[in-house]
């Protein structure tokens, strides 16, 4: 599968603020069964323990562990900085608040090889999160691209990427992970690992899914809105034959920026436009059958309005029923 029998493996580490999760993480990659592995940790100006930390395990694995200091903020910068340091001919991208299951590097460099060498591996993970636990898993029948598109390629942690000249975008306020699976999917060359090796978890505060959702989906649905437009010019055949999904992706967005602001919501649809003739998401897009049809037969400035009432009583409820509960 590599380019040399036993490849070096860079674990990078983008880090702000998170001193109450970092000595786990990097326990987690330093317990890794494959070598050889270097661990880049790139501090992105934090303002608590997290240098203190980092400094300290490079002392303590001074062949193992390094510390850079990246002064333009966002993790994107901060992957892009490990990424120039990095010596190895496979990344692993490793947040600080997640971890990496000892088996995981080595069960992914272990897969059979492919006729071509793969510049990326992909997986699924587990999850833990503020509203519970599971597992996300990816799905290797459909097109790559497709699900680059629909974010189930794996993810920023899951996948395992050799070395190539594609970096992160730093201009992007959100889906940057998107945009940078998206480009390694057009390599057509990947493999799909059935392990499921990393634990991805939500910090209480800071995740930006729960922030700002006119900013955060909007530049998610401009987003979508480019990688459809890429599958047209260059894989015309494939967004023809999944022009409904490609479609529900963008639609997407806006269906959970009504939860919120449906005049926001309203003002994109001008944006994408109506659905193509007969419209029927596929069952991996993820979009229950009622909401098609509500908005097949409503305007969509009611359909937007019912979205958001909807989402206002059913959080009502829930927060009542939790207060019940405590």
């Amino acid at each position: 599968m590599s380019l040399s029998a036993t490849p070096l493996v860079s674990v990078i580490v983008p880090a702000y603020n998170v001193a109450p999760y970092l000595a786990e993480c990097l326990e987690s990659a330093l317990a890794q069964t494959y070598t050889p592995l270097e661990i880049i940790v790139v501090d992105n100006n934090s303002t608590d323990d997290t240098p203190r930390i980092a400094r300290d395990y490079a002392n303590r694995y001074p062949d193992r562990v390094r510390l850079l200091h990246q002064p333009v903020q966002g993790a994107p910068a901060a992957r892009n900085m490990g990424i120039e340091h990095a010596r190895g001919e496979w990344w692993q991208f490793l947040d600080a608040d997640d971890l990496l299951l000892p088996k995981k590097i080595e069960r992914q460099l272990a897969l059979e090889p492919t006729e071509t060498v793969p510049v990326m591996v992909v997986a699924g993970c587990r999850y833990q999160k503020y509203s519970g636990s599971g597992v996300y898993r990816v799905d290797a029948q459909a097109p790559p691209l497709l699900s680059a598109l629909r974010g189930t390629l794996g993810n920023t942690v899951s996948n395992l990427y050799r070395r190539t000249a594609i970096r992160w975008d730093e201009t992007l306020t959100a889906g940057q992970d998107l945009a940078f699976i998206f480009a390694y999917a057009f390599a057509q060359s990947i493999t799909y690992s059935p392990h499921v090796d990393c634990l991805i978890r939500d910090r209480p505060a800071g995740q930006i899914s729960r922030q700002a959702p006119p900013l955060v989906l909007g530049a998610v649905f401009e987003l979508r809105t480019a990688m459809a437009a890429a599958l047209r010019t260059h894989e015309p055949a494939l967004a023809a034959a999944h022009a409904h999904s490609i479609y529900a992706q963008r639609w997407k967005m806006l269906f959970r920026l009504a939860q919120s602001h449906p005049g926001v919501a309203l003002r994109r649809y001008a944006e994408l436009g109506p659905p193509p003739v007969a419209w029927q998401p596929a069952a991996a897009d993820q979009i229950r059958p009622m909401w098609v049809r509500l908005f097949r037969l409503w305007s969509p400035r009611r359909f937007f309005q019912f979205v958001y009432f909807t989402h206002k009583i059913r959080t009502r409820v829930r927060a009542r029923g939790d207060r019940l509960v405590m």
